[in-house]
């Protein structure tokens, strides 16, 4: 949704732009997540998610959308920095999931603990905050960098 839809927007005008569409459609995409789990698994599920996974699913798409918001603005370097946001989105994503989900079904408790296997998806999660926070000083800097230079964005 974020390439096909948002990124040839002509709305799409300053690199903080990538970070807002992109945590866009990752809240769309939790939501649609949430619902299943929910349906699934109850109620305690959606709450426990409302805390845990959304915010992830927003820190996860934070990396994404900065990368993206730098490709739409330095089209030589488009493919690599979106392949870049990609991968950093899944590595954060897909160790958080895959650390919660052995610790869950038990597929591995009796080489390591359960507890270790959260404690290491919330590190996935801490770390995809942390570079969330650093990508959206950095685009914001440069958003506003490029506005007080009137140059135009395109």
């Amino acid at each position: 949704m974020l390439r096909r839809y948002a990124y040839d927007k002509k709305a799409f005008d300053e690199p903080f732009d990538g970070i807002v569409y992109s945590v866009m459609v990752a809240m769309g995409f939790a939501t649609i997540e949430n619902v299943g789990y929910v349906y699934q698994h109850g109620i305690g599920t959606g709450v426990m998610r409302m805390f845990l996974s959304v915010p992830a699913h927003g820190s996860f798409a934070v990396m994404m959308g900065y990368y993206v918001g730098m490709a739409k603005f330095k089209p030589g370097m488009a493919y690599v920095l979106r392949t870049v946001g990609i991968f950093w989105a899944v590595i954060l994503h897909g160790s958080y999931d895959t650390l919660l989900l052995l610790g869950q079904n038990g597929v591995i408790s009796a080489y390591v603990s359960r507890g270790l296997l959260v404690t290491g998806a919330f590190v996935s999660y801490f770390i995809g905050i942390r570079l969330s926070l650093t990508a959206i000083k950095k685009q914001q800097q440069l958003s506003k960098e490029l506005y007080e230079q009137k140059l135009p964005l395109l």
